[in-house]
């Protein structure tokens, strides 16, 4: 004990610790504010040479804010002859004029040579302050996007009960944040998902996982579904402790309710497009014109199986036996999107001529553009007519014939008549 008491009453030793300690320290006289010692962390601190503070008015380390330096001075110099101490962060300036802040302890003692004599003791804590100020910053925003977010978030703990909900998930489902965070996620699961979601959580916590996504229903207040696409992600503490899950929650209702739609159109267009007797014909674009579906009807009418023509072109199958006409075809498709009623024949695999109608439109599949057309086979109809043709010219040259004897008819039988009138003329 003995020797602690003469180590701290040993001024050498105390100048060099004051010289060399981490924290800035000051001695000002109480009586006139004039510093009269300052070390060398302190010096740094502020930007001045060694010994340069010394003779100067504490006030020259006080930054000036909503009070001048000498308005800050007096307010800690008050609660020092109090209380005898002050703690505090408070806002100083370098001799270039930067602002930094500082943690100051002060104290007021009785010093032999000067009389009463203040102690400020400081730990630059600007870093901190700035830390601390996007910290405060970072959660103002993040409590701003979480409250104003268009989609729903909200914050569940480990057992699965509601800790924390924004406006949009309350109005989503119809309650109150009240009545939210008195509820169980499982409240308001469909429950036929409930197991489903429980396994997910599970493995999020034995962190066989981080986070999942995944479309489900809700049931809002009024008992009635709703589709949600909701995104889960486990926050953990820095020795890895499960904190809370966070949940973004998007009402994917219209979106669910128009893939039902395309869904039942695709539906009926398949029932349509396999069950169409003229043959229908599913191309892709313009670019290349290769088939990627086609009906039985159209596979008959071609003699062709779907294999065969799946990937090809109708240029590469021969089917067109006249160019212009797939020309003319093309042209329609490109100006006018659709080519209708083109009457031309084709080629089927045997080589065999068809006569065929062609009604081609573009449509949209899964955003491509495609091809229907529709093709119906005349061939019958054709070689009916080319008949009923033949067998007019027939009739007319009948009819011909059978107008010329009719006229000899009628002379020969004049020429009877004639003759018939002069044997009577010469009797009398």
């Amino acid at each position: 004990m003995e020797n602690n008491k003469n180590l701290i009453n040993d001024p050498l030793l105390m100048i060099e610790i004051m010289k060399n300690i981490s924290q800035g320290i000051c001695l000002i006289r109480a009586d006139n504010s004039i510093i009269i010692y300052t070390n060398k962390k302190f010096e740094e601190m502020f930007g001045y040479n060694s010994g340069e503070m010394v003779g100067k008015n504490v006030d020259i380390v006080n930054a000036p804010t909503d009070k001048t330096p000498e308005e800050t001075k007096k307010v800690i110099v008050n609660v020092l002859n109090e209380k005898k101490e002050w703690h505090g962060e408070v806002e100083n300036i370098k001799k270039d004029g930067t602002h930094f802040w500082c943690y100051a302890t002060v104290s007021l003692f009785d010093y032999s040579d000067y009389g009463k004599v203040i102690l400020a003791v400081h730990n630059d804590i600007t870093d901190q302050k700035i830390i601390a100020k996007k910290s405060a910053e970072n959660e103002l925003m993040l409590k701003s996007i979480f409250d104003n977010a268009l989609l729903g978030i909200t914050l569940v703990s480990p057992t699965g009960k509601w800790l924390k909900v924004n406006k949009a998930i309350c109005e989503m489902l119809g309650y109150s944040e009240d009545e939210l965070l008195n509820m169980n996620f499982k409240d308001i699961t469909h429950p036929s998902e409930v197991e489903r979601d429980l396994g997910m959580l599970k493995k999020m916590l034995a962190g066989e996982m981080n986070e999942y996504r995944v479309d489900k229903i809700y049931i809002n207040k009024d008992g009635q579904n709703i589709w949600v696409n909701i995104q889960t992600l486990l926050i953990r503490d820095n020795n890895n402790k499960p904190l809370y899950f966070v949940a973004v929650i998007d009402n994917i209702n219209k979106r669910k309710k128009i893939e039902e739609e395309i869904k039942e159109s695709e539906q009926r267009f398949k029932i349509i497009f396999n069950n169409n007797n003229t043959g229908c014909i599913c191309l892709n674009s313009l670019s290349d014109g290769k088939f990627i579906d086609a009906n039985d009807a159209f596979l008959n009418l071609i003699g062709y199986s779907r294999d065969e023509i799946i990937g090809k072109t109708a240029i590469d199958l021969n089917l067109w036996v006249i160019p212009e006409d797939r020309d003319d075809a093309l042209k329609q498709m490109r100006e006018k999107g659709k080519f209708t009623g083109i009457e031309t024949q084709w080629h089927n695999k045997s080589k065999e001529l068809i006569d065929v109608i062609v009604d081609t439109v573009v449509i949209d599949i899964g955003g491509k553009k495609n091809y229907l057309g529709l093709i119906v086979d005349i061939t019958k109809r054709k070689k009916t007519e080319i008949e009923f043709n033949e067998k007019m010219i027939e009739m007319k040259k009948m009819n011909n014939l059978m107008v010329g004897r009719e006229l000899q008819m009628i002379e020969l039988k004049n020429e009877i008549d004639s003759l018939k009138k002069k044997l009577e003329d010469t009797k009398k």
